[in-house]
């Protein structure tokens, strides 16, 4: 097997799922591949954060509208009263399931366009070069789309909407820059903080969820301070996404989910 063939069975591989014979190939490929065996370490690290996350509560009358829409389209029948009972009690197990594994907001893939892999290669390389250390990593993106600098008035100009990165976050984090940037699938405000002279957050607003930034690396779906987050590993810290009023935030740098909880709950728009 290669690299190709194995890491879209990682995850399975990890919950135990693959049948003998293929499990056994993909720990061959692991004993000779560090990439895969980081690709398989990433899964077990978001795995075990997930595990740690409290289970979310379900929206405002999901079982109810399940219990309506399947009234609605059931087949008038003798035994039409009896299907649709069974129906019922059947969809609201199956949404208590999903409500328990964190899951239950529909994940929506978009189509790849040339545009969207432009840009997935450029959000990467910035991840790669922040979780290596490097000084230039925040402004990789905005050096490559003509990033323009802006403060907090022309930042909320841009997205035509007012912008939730505050000067200060959790205290001791400070804006250093704020950058306007026409990025290929979507403008794009991204605020650069620091701590103790230190790159520490750095904060994308964005109008849609953009959860193919991440390209192939794992993802996770939980529920944090009351919204449904996906996290991404990003070496020793997370990359966390999650919904905001009139769009998203993507925030590079959080250290747990402790952290992330107090993010989550700050940038809420007053």
């Amino acid at each position: 097997m290669n690299c190709e063939q194995v890491i879209p069975l990682l995850s399975a591989f990890h919950d135990g799922e693959l049948p003998g014979d293929q499990a056994d190939d993909v720990v061959d490929h692991l004993a000779r591949c560090q990439s895969c065996r980081d690709q398989l370490e990433s899964h077990e690290a978001l795995s075990g954060l997930v595990r740690k996350s409290p289970t979310p509560k379900p929206p405002a009358g999901l079982v109810r509208s399940v219990q309506r829409a399947v009234a609605r389209d059931a087949v008038a029948s003798p035994d039409s009263a009896k299907r649709r009972r069974w129906l019922t009690a059947a969809a609201a197990i199956a949404a208590t399931i999903l409500i328990s594994v964190g899951i239950w907001q529909p994940w929506v893939t978009k189509p790849t366009t040339h545009d969207h892999r432009l840009m997935v290669t450029s959000f990467n390389r910035f991840l790669d070069a922040y979780v290596s250390g490097n000084a230039e990593a925040a402004g990789i993106l905005a050096k490559q789309f003509h990033g323009k600098v802006v403060d907090q008035e022309g930042a909320s100009e841009f997205l035509r909407r007012r912008t939730i990165a505050t000067p200060t976050l959790l205290a001791k984090h400070q804006v250093r820059e704020r950058l306007a940037i026409k990025m290929p699938c979507c403008d794009c405000v991204q605020t650069n903080y620091s701590c103790e002279g230190q790159t520490s957050f750095v904060l994308f607003e964005h109008t849609e969820e953009q959860g193919d930034w991440f390209g192939s690396r794992p993802q996770v779906r939980t529920e944090c301070a009351g919204k449904s987050c996906c996290l991404v590993e990003a070496g020793k810290q997370l990359v966390a996404t999650w919904p905001v009023e009139r769009g998203f935030v993507t925030v590079v740098g959080v250290k747990d989910v402790t952290e992330l909880a107090a993010l989550v709950a700050e940038l809420e728009p007053q």
